[in-house]
């Protein structure tokens, strides 16, 4: 059964995903794109290609035999097997002395594809490849320095001096190249900047944002030369649905006119048709990020979006994606269509055509399976669903019934997002919902960073404000208990002894949309005389109940009037 809901909320949880995307996604998607500190990525990372043939036919020194044979037994080591790291080792150790600009990029390459080898774990054999690096740089190519650049980003190698120098010589190389470059190789290059600054706290390492926000300009204004070719010579879905999500996950606009043409680039005809699924659903999950986060205003027709959104393409994602994929779809696919995903001009696609879309990806072979899917996947997909108000029954019930294998795992924003669908969409399965609580009493119990009392309020007031939404009368004390332990009293407490540095959350700096939730439940406890009958009267202060019920006025006001 599936309809579309008309209730609204009272308050909207954080920004979901994020990611993949945020990991998008992946991501989704996200992702993020991530409000609290333990978050996922919302986005998944893309597969990125760009360094499985950089050194097919590579040039080598003339008249040397010797290096033709180290390229090969770089390139040939088994990516999985027990001994490949030791492999990689011995060849650098015995002929790093005889490698040339071509062998190092593909050591750091092979290293980047060795499933054995973690990140922290390759930082020996990755300094001792930039010490040769930094002496072979002035020789090296477009082709080696993205694979470089591609290897580092994936490994979260962040030498600042390789950063700047490597990322420096490539611009300098593609401005002064008569060659067109593959699109494959260009978007190599972002995506090893995005994967490093998205390990470093955002930060290209050794380089300040304005001079990465104009290298990556340069790179994006090639990959666009290439999506817009004729022919489509040079240009491949992946690497355009790439180069998008490196500038999403950068948090940088290169320009409305170079993002237009990469979106109208991915929906010509060959392109879409060709395109896997996750590089359609990175597509649409960096679209919607860019336009929310970094002030693009989309100057593309309507029908773009439809074709990228077409049956065969939603389909594709349905049936062949994995979880992220879905998810990172359809919140890429409520963000364009819902307030606030575009300017005045008008939103990018209908609701109505975005109900459409969701119900279609969660209606699919891979949301017929959710037992494998993780908390991530569930709760942003389910936040999807409350955003556009559709309610399909089928993947709700499975949902919860599958909840004992995602939401041990789940973080506080994707609990949030849970307890928030259930209440728009008026789900009320008693036994999810009593799940959610403890598990939420448990993340409550977790040691948390000061920065975080805000995030451990907001779970207990959007947990308790469902609960009271789907009246269920029986889980009254459990919803009590969440609200006194998520600090709410303690901040109470401190706010009258006037501790100035105890992070107060009293009315005057608690979020009103919180207090608001907060005051929701309060009148229900009192209404059904549940508990000792005074509601939440003695955890909240008077001035927070009092700028609780003006909170919750203002908003069922607005409400109303929608």
């Amino acid at each position: 059964m599936v309809h579309v809901c008309t209730a609204v909320s009272s308050l909207v949880p954080l920004c979901a995903a994020a990611a993949a995307g945020k990991r998008p996604g992946s991501g989704s998607s996200a992702a993020v794109d991530s409000a609290a500190g333990n978050k996922k990525p919302s986005s998944k990372q893309p597969k990125q290609r760009g360094g499985n043939t950089f050194y097919d036919n590579a040039p080598t020194e003339q008249g040397s035999a010797l290096q033709p044979m180290i390229t090969n037994s770089i390139t040939q080591i088994s990516d999985d097997s027990p001994t490949d790291r030791q492999e990689l080792e011995e060849i650098v150790g015995e002929w790093g002395g005889s490698f040339n600009y071509i062998q190092v990029s593909a050591a750091f390459s092979k290293a980047a594809k060795l499933r054995s080898l973690r990140a922290a774990e390759s930082r020996p054999l990755l300094n001792q490849l930039a010490v040769m690096w930094d002496s072979l740089l002035p020789n090296a190519e477009p082709r080696q320095l993205a694979n470089v650049l591609w290897a580092c980003g994936k490994l979260r190698y962040m030498n600042p001096q390789l950063w700047t120098s490597t990322l420096a010589r490539y611009v300098q190389l593609l401005q002064n190249s008569k060659q067109d470059i593959p699109s494959q190789e260009l978007s190599s290059a972002l995506h090893g900047m995005a994967n490093v600054a998205l390990a470093n706290r955002g930060v290209v390492p050794g380089m300040a944002a304005p001079a990465v926000e104009a290298e990556v300009r340069e790179i994006v204004k090639l990959v666009c030369k290439c999506a817009t070719h004729p022919f489509l010579e040079g240009v491949s879905p992946q690497a355009i649905s790439n180069t998008l999500w490196a500038c999403a996950k950068l948090r940088i606009n290169p320009g409305g006119a170079a993002l237009d043409t990469l979106v109208r680039g991915m929906a010509r005809p060959d392109m879409r048709e060709a395109a896997e699924p996750q590089a359609l659903a990175n597509t649409l999950w960096a679209a919607s990020e860019l336009q929310r986060r970094c002030g693009w205003q989309p100057a593309v027709k309507q029908q773009v979006w439809l074709q990228l959104l077409g049956e065969q393409q939603r389909l594709k994602i349905a049936d062949r994606g994995t979880p992220i994929d879905v998810f990172d779809a359809a919140l890429a696919v409520m963000r364009l269509s819902t307030a606030g995903a575009a300017d005045a001009a008008g939103l990018v696609i209908s609701q109505e055509f975005a109900q459409q879309c969701v119900l279609q990806l969660l209606q699919g072979k891979v949301a017929q399976q959710l037992q494998l899917w993780d908390a991530q996947a569930i709760a942003n997909s389910m936040y999807a669903c409350a955003q556009l108000r559709i309610c399909d029954a089928r993947f709700l019930n499975d949902a919860a019934a599958f909840a004992h294998k995602w939401l041990p795992r789940a973080v506080a924003l994707e609990v949030d997002q849970v307890a928030y669908a259930c209440k728009v969409l008026q789900y009320g399965n008693q036994q999810l919902m009593a799940a959610v609580l403890q598990h939420s009493k448990r993340l409550l119990q977790q040691h948390v960073r000061p920065h975080e009392s805000l995030l451990r309020c907001r779970l207990a007031a959007q947990v308790g404000c469902a609960v009271a939404a789907l009246d269920m009368q029986q889980l009254a004390g459990d919803v009590r208990e969440l609200v006194a332990s998520s600090g709410v009293a303690r901040q109470r407490d401190a706010a009258a002894s006037h501790d100035s540095d105890a992070g107060v959350l009293h009315a005057s700096n608690v979020n009103a949309g919180l207090l608001g939730m907060l005051w929701d439940t309060h009148p229900w406890l009192l209404q059904h005389q549940l508990l000792d009958g005074q509601g939440l009267a003695g955890l909240l202060s008077q001035q927070q109940l009092e700028a609780g019920r003006a909170a919750a006025a203002v908003f069922h006001a607005q409400t109303q009037q929608l």
